[in-house]
């Protein structure tokens, strides 16, 4: 029942209310038959939102939380079943509160409410419900632990990738405590001899940056400073998804300044006033990453592209300019004046079940800032 459209209303809604009837407790005799097939139901359309509830109403539920921890990495690699682990991620401190203060069961989950109620003549404000201490016990350290070990592995998945944003993303209680800052550390470690590689595939590339937007300060400036010194700048600007690493390195230091910010700007500039104005005769004659050489076809092709890409950059950092630095020098490349962007670079919006992706439908790639998002059906009841 619970794995058919239909019926997992119907044990939703069971749990519900009888969640009301006993208080909280998990001791219902439903739950002892939903214990034998969790992890067969979180990897269920319709399945994986019975354990949404058990999770959204129950605060004695670190029975499920064990089981599904015990078993994350398989259930993060499922297309649904990532959308279980978002849910435990967004659960495991509450369920940590629970079982710390047993007195706190009524209070479970304790979630702020998404906006303030407003008040008016003849209405009564509805006070801000009191937001409690943080917790982070046994199931949230697991699920920090696990995060960290796999790291790599679930942030080239195609679906666990999702699940690794939606931690990082700081929707969860767990990253604003000192065991999640730590955990982040530990992440910049395990990616920083990889970073360029982690960079410019296809689903790592979302992890980092979130990963750069959680970590300190430090550690951006000295990740900076090493893909400066080794020459990787132009490679990840020119790459389609490795490009969007180097823009949320260009913001985040854009927004504390200083030197490290110029050290890059410096670094990206020559690369932005190559794809505006054209490559010189010797990179033209030299296949690189970016494209240059091979056919005339496939170049114009690439050069559009590259003109776009750095119209964009320049227009949300205008310290990139090459305005003032080429001068007359350089003239643009023939393809762009005449204003003939052959091939065309078609864009759509790709996907894959209600995920989004950097991809076009087309084949084409998105250029500039994206955003997560994971849609989810909400036909099902939950």
């Amino acid at each position: 029942m619970c794995t058919h459209t239909h019926g997992t209303r119907v044990v939703q809604k069971i749990i519900s209310e009888a969640n009301t009837r006993y208080h909280g407790s998990n001791q219902l005799p439903l739950l002892g038959a939903i214990r034998q097939c969790c992890l067969e139901l979180a990897l269920d359309p319709n399945g994986c939102y019975v354990l949404l509830k058990v999770l959204d109403v129950m605060g004695q539920s670190g029975w499920l939380l064990e089981i599904l921890i015990d078993r994350m990495c398989d259930i993060c690699c499922s297309q649904w079943g990532v959308v279980t682990v978002k849910k435990v991620i967004e659960r495991a401190t509450s369920v940590d509160r629970v079982e710390a203060h047993p007195h706190l069961l009524p209070t479970y989950p304790n979630d702020p409410p998404p906006s303030p109620t407003p008040s008016g003549p003849g209405r009564t404000p509805v006070p801000q419900q009191q937001r409690l201490p943080i917790v982070v016990g046994r199931h949230s350290r697991r699920l920090l632990k696990l995060f960290v070990d796999n790291f790599e592995r679930l942030s080239r998945d195609q679906f666990g990738n999702y699940a690794v944003q939606h931690l990082l993303q700081g929707v969860s209680e767990l990253m604003q405590t000192e065991e999640g800052h730590q955990a982040v550390a530990q992440m910049g470690l395990i990616v920083r001899p990889q970073v360029v590689e982690m960079s410019k595939h296809k689903y790592s590339s979302n992890c980092m940056e979130h990963l750069l937007a959680q970590s300190s300060p430090e550690y951006v400036r000295s990740l900076i400073n090493e893909i400066v010194s080794t020459g990787a700048v132009r490679e990840l600007l020119l790459d389609k998804y490795g490009n969007y690493v180097l823009q949320k390195m260009l913001t985040l230091a854009s927004q504390e300044g200083g030197k490290t910010f110029q050290t890059l700007v410096d670094a990206v500039q020559p690369c932005v006033a190559d794809l505006m104005y054209g490559p010189s005769q010797q990179q033209q004659q030299q296949p690189s990453h970016g494209g240059y050489g091979g056919n005339r076809a496939q170049n114009d092709i690439d050069a559009g592209r590259h003109q776009r890409l750095a119209k964009k950059l320049i227009a949300k950092f205008p310290q990139l300019s090459p305005q003032g630095r080429r001068g007359s020098r350089h003239q643009m490349a023939p393809q762009l004046a005449s204003g003939n962007s052959r091939g065309g670079y078609p864009s759509g919006g790709g996907g894959y079940g209600g995920m989004q992706y950097r991809h076009g439908s087309a084949g084409g790639f998105h250029y500039g800032s994206r955003d997560y998002h994971h849609q989810q059906q909400q036909d099902n009841g939950y």
